[in-house]
């Protein structure tokens, strides 16, 4: 829900020293807080990276409403613009325009704010067309109900799950499988799908949430319930260090990884009730 997406930025945000609640109109320090950012990028401080951009989102958390009600040809959810304004963020920060002395945004002092508006306003008509596109697309991609047989064969019991244990135990399960391929990244994405808060109220996958959810306290909790081996323990700590694009990148090349793991799939299928 989005008040517990509030909440865990919120609590992010709060690293912050002399941090104060309020969106971009009750405390206009946006400027403030994208240097911020900035400095902490410099000196490859993660966790307080992790927490200025938390904090936007907090400031920013108003348009979020507006995001919603400028999209809704798009059949998102509201959950949904919490992606897109994180991935907004990101852009503004990598290109970072303000902090340039050749653009004219350096001379203006709220050319951090200026920035960030301007990027939100790309991200999402960026989605939109990709939307555009995959509207188009399924409109002469076409499926049969033979296909949809070869799949679930001519019952629909697999859709239901009565033993939520035996669901659970199947998740560890996998869980300790990515471990042995000392791949911890995906080992990480399912715990945040299936435990933590790593999906939209939609079911839809959502990396801002998961990217939030890496903190230290989390890696601690990952390595106690799961009895991290000391070589995914170093891997652990080399997540940590990555910037947030990087970690980003990352994740989204492990989803494509376990989209392809037909347990995964059979899984979801199962949660689907």
């Amino acid at each position: 829900m989005l008040g517990d997406s509030y909440n865990l930025f919120l609590q992010s945000a709060r690293k912050i020293p002399n941090f104060k609640i309020g969106t971009k109109e009750d405390c206009d320090d946006i400027q403030t807080l994208a240097n911020g950012y900035c400095d902490a990028e410099a000196t490859q401080d993660n966790e307080l990276m992790g927490s200025y951009i938390s904090a936007l989102m907090v400031r920013y958390w108003y348009m979020i409403p507006f995001l919603y009600n400028q999209s809704v040809s798009l059949r998102v959810d509201r959950e949904d613009m919490i992606d897109i304004l994180y991935e907004a963020f990101l852009k503004a920060f990598k290109n970072k325009k303000w902090l340039d002395s050749n653009d004219k945004l350096s001379s203006d002092s709220h050319g951090a704010q200026k920035c960030i508006e301007r990027c939100i306003d790309s991200v999402r008509l960026t989605h939109y067309q990709l939307a555009n596109h995959n509207c188009r697309k399924i409109n002469y991609i076409t499926h049969s109900l033979d296909m949809v047989q070869e799949i679930y064969d001519d019952s629909s019991e697999e859709l239901l799950v009565e033993d939520d244990a035996k669901d659970t135990l199947d998740v560890d399960m996998l869980i300790n499988k990515y471990l042995l391929q000392n791949n911890v990244l995906c080992a990480m994405i399912i715990d945040c799908i299936c435990y933590q808060e790593g999906l939209t109220k939609s079911n839809k996958l959502s990396i801002a949430k998961i990217v939030v959810n890496f903190d230290i306290d989390y890696y601690k909790y990952f390595v106690n319930t799961y009895k991290v081996s000391d070589d995914n323990i170093t891997k652990i700590a080399q997540l940590a260090q990555m910037s947030k694009e990087t970690l980003i990148k990352n994740i989204r090349k492990a989803v494509v990884l376990l989209r392809e793991d037909t347990t995964i799939n059979s899984i979801y299928v199962a949660r689907c009730r």
